[in-house]
């Protein structure tokens, strides 16, 4: 509009001076031109100032334009292969391991439309938690749940040192997605590339359950009690360290032993206890805390690198977003049930210190010395530093 009305007003100004006789008709021409110049670069500054104006309202739009992971949606499958994946552990039905292996084959079959399902075996129906590791390596078992440590490889020792980590709630924090005490365990199991690590959370203590009262870490040494305990090397040092006298017995005998007094004590997790038919024979729960099991969530990686991209993320991505919490509480609040149930049942419970902890590791001297021939000073370093041990 501007230009038209340029063009208007140099005609008449070019009429205008012919019908008085002024300027020649070039000069009007000139002016009309100049005139009509004037317009058009009004008018390519407005069109400027339109068009400068257009990043602004494109960037915002992606700005608002989210994508499915930062949502924290799950990952959209496009592939349509079927998959069945089997899951094995020794845990009972009751157990919180148990548990979130149901959470997973229910969240991954509705989010997968069935697309992938899983089968889970539990209570050691495919086996002991050895052969279940094997067959995950071998690869006849896609999935299994086990804790950490020396059956898994020599240099996860660590796993096994006796009153480490006596506090799940700090083990949890150390050992989280991204921290440097997880990628290194994590690089150790999947260095031979055979196993893939999907999760891994504090479950629980072994403790101590006993006849007899000890109501610190130096009187249980001093009662000297036979106590059964699943053997290995490294168990049976820091029990002996402990001044307890190893009593192998089996399982069926346990009762009887008990109530001869030929058996004294047992360790063991709280969910192993709480149904036992000589839970009668037991006064004592003697938190000694001393070994931290681990709900460890393997996958054979030859399985996983098969599967489509997708449904690999789809894997990842529950595990990372709900799998690991949802695991780790479970199992936290079934530790707590159990332990109630242990009240309940009659049998009393005695807390250590820190001073009874600090204690027990000093006097397992010669089980760290053996530990750290197979993980390495490295490994204990950074323990030692994170945990403020000297």
């Amino acid at each position: 509009m501007k230009r038209f009305a340029a063009v208007i007003l140099a005609l008449v100004l070019a009429a205008s001076m012919t019908a008085c006789g002024g300027s020649s008709s070039s000069a009007g021409e000139t002016e009309a031109v100049s005139a009509e110049t004037q317009a058009g670069e009004e008018t390519e500054q407005a069109s400027a100032e339109e068009t400068e104006a257009v990043p602004e309202e494109t960037e915002t739009a992606e700005a608002e334009t989210a994508s499915p992971a930062a949502d924290g949606e799950a990952p959209v499958l496009t592939s349509t292969d079927q998959v069945n994946i089997i899951w094995c552990h020794n845990s009972p039905e009751s157990s919180a391991i148990n548990q979130a292996a149901l959470m997973f084959k229910e969240r991954i079959e509705e989010l997968s439309e069935d697309r992938i399902t899983v089968t889970v075996y539990s209570g050691g129906q495919m086996g002991s938690a050895a052969e279940n590791i094997q067959g995950v390596r071998d690869g006849t078992i896609q999935m299994v749940t086990g804790t950490a440590g020396n059956f898994i490889d020599e240099r996860l020792a660590y796993f096994d040192a006796p009153c480490l980590m006596t506090d799940i709630e700090q083990a949890y924090q150390l050992f989280g997605r991204g921290t440097e005490l997880r990628q290194y365990t994590e690089n150790i199991i999947e260095q031979k590339n055979d196993i893939k690590v999907l999760s891994f959370v504090p479950a629980g203590f072994r403790e101590t359950f006993s006849s007899k009262k000890a109501a610190n870490y130096e009187a249980l040494k001093d009662l000297q009690l036979k106590i059964r305990f699943s053997e290995s090397p490294l168990t049976t040092e820091y029990w002996k360290d402990w001044g307890c006298i190893s009593t192998p017995t089996a399982y069926a005998n346990i009762s009887t032993a008990l109530q001869e007094g030929t058996l004294d004590a047992l360790e063991s997790p709280y969910e192993s206890i709480v149904n036992a038919t000589f839970l009668e024979q037991l006064n004592y729960v003697i938190r000694t805390n001393h070994v931290l099991t681990w709900a460890g969530v393997y996958m054979n990686q030859d399985f996983y690198d098969s599967l489509p991209k997708d449904y690999q993320a789809l894997i990842d991505w529950l595990w990372e977003t709900e799998l690991d919490g949802y695991t780790y509480e479970t199992c936290r609040q079934k530790n707590e049930e159990n332990l109630q149930a242990l009240a309940d049942a009659g049998l009393q419970m005695i807390d250590l210190t820190e001073t009874d902890y600090a204690k027990m590791r000093e006097d397992a001297g010669p089980v760290y010395e053996i530990i750290q021939k197979s993980a390495g000073s490295e490994i204990m370093d950074m323990l030692y530093n994170a945990l403020d041990i000297k």
